[in-house]
């Protein structure tokens, strides 16, 4: 009984520290390997005027056969019985995340006030049993005079399928700027929902003093900041002209591309090796030239969805390919790469087996040699 609500607390922090950037030290397997399988998670950041912030991580689990209402019962029965063992769990793994946040952001910053607590809660959709953690984060945020920005702590966040980040903040403050949009806006609170990839710079929310907010063109109420009310900005530029301005530098640099695309010459989109863009070589006439070259291999890397990226780097690779060095290409975290090869997974797009301590991704129906000790580093 306490081994599977340990686990189940190995879960919750697991995840935390794979959301935060932090996974190198973490086996994503792990993620599985649980007896209480939560439906939905909920990251909510309270942010204050000094930086630190209050988190509170909710995994709720429905309750929707006896089954899972036992195992449930079963770890609140164990949490109530020995707390510490659980807060300890969490503190430990939520230090080392974030001893990585503190080395990426050059702040120092400690995890405080742990708890940790279970309930049950009715919903439209059925009965959840909840599994509460609370912590403080102090310098969670950068703070510069009276401006507070949000998000360099998580930078390039991952928020799977089921998980979603709320960030909140002071009543008497404002939000100048958020990136990228939020799903869901509020009076002092956004929420991004997943699945979502955050880009390096996101998630970033600058929270300035409310009597502050728009003053300098920011993102304010409309009252006499970015928007004067009259349909300009605030140094008297017409929005409609700037969105014009916008709107023809985006079509231009459209049929450039399109030019240079009909034109056959070379793009640094053209490619993934690298490649491509450089100047051409010198054409010495010993070969006739086939044309091979003229037309791209399928769409940019940059208009492909995740799950094409990876099928495109297994067919490049002759069909097999280690998931280390799909992450490693690819420039994503553990934690991001195990959630698209389990989508493809389970899609059938692609197979997987363990080799030693290595998890080899494979194309269905393909056949492969037999592999060496120097494949694949």
């Amino acid at each position: 009984m306490l081994r599977r609500a340990g686990r189940a607390a190995v879960l919750a922090v697991v995840v935390l520290a794979a959301l935060s950037g932090a996974v190198a030290a973490f086996d994503s397997d792990a993620l599985t390997q649980v007896d209480v399988e939560t439906d939905s998670t909920t990251l909510n950041v309270d942010v204050g005027a000094d930086g630190n912030a209050s988190w509170e991580v909710v995994y709720r689990i429905q309750l929707d056969d006896e089954n899972r209402t036992a195992a449930f019962e079963d770890l609140a029965q164990d949490v109530a019985s020995d707390p510490a063992t659980y807060r300890g769990t969490f503190r430990d793994r939520m230090e080392r995340t974030v001893a990585a946040a503190e080395n990426a952001t050059g702040r120092e910053m400690s995890v405080r006030n742990v708890s940790v607590e279970t309930r049950r809660e009715s919903q439209p959709q059925g009965e959840y049993g909840l599994l509460v953690y609370r912590f403080a984060w102090t310098d969670f945020a950068a703070v510069d005079g009276d401006t507070v920005e949000v998000g360099d702590a998580i930078d390039q966040f991952f928020l799977d399928g089921g998980t979603t980040l709320s960030v909140s903040w002071p009543a008497d403050y404002a939000a100048e700027s958020v990136s990228p949009d939020a799903d869901v806006t509020n009076e002092n609170e956004v929420v991004w929902q997943g699945q979502r990839d955050f880009d390096a710079g996101q998630p970033r929310v600058v929270l300035v003093p409310e009597d502050q907010a728009g003053s300098g063109g920011g993102a304010g109420d409309g009252g006499d900041g970015a928007d004067g009310g009259d349909g300009t900005t605030g140094d008297g530029t017409s929005l409609q002209f700037v969105l014009l301005l916008a709107l023809g530098a985006m079509l231009v640099a459209s049929a450039v591309w399109l030019f240079v695309r009909e034109s056959g010459m070379s793009t640094p989109l053209d490619g993934d090796d690298g490649t491509a863009g450089a100047a051409p070589a010198e054409d010495s006439g010993d070969a006739p030239d086939t044309g091979a070259d003229d037309e791209p291999d399928g769409p940019p890397a940059e208009l492909l969805s995740n799950e094409e990226r990876v099928l495109r780097l297994l067919e490049d690779s002759g069909g097999r390919m280690k998931q280390k060095a799909v992450a490693e290409q690819l420039d994503w975290t553990a934690a991001k790469t195990s959630q698209v090869v389990g989508d493809l997974r389970d899609e059938d797009k692609l197979d997987s087996f363990r080799l030693g301590r290595e998890n080899v991704l494979t194309l269905p129906d393909v056949e492969l040699e037999p592999s060496g000790p120097d494949d694949e580093e």
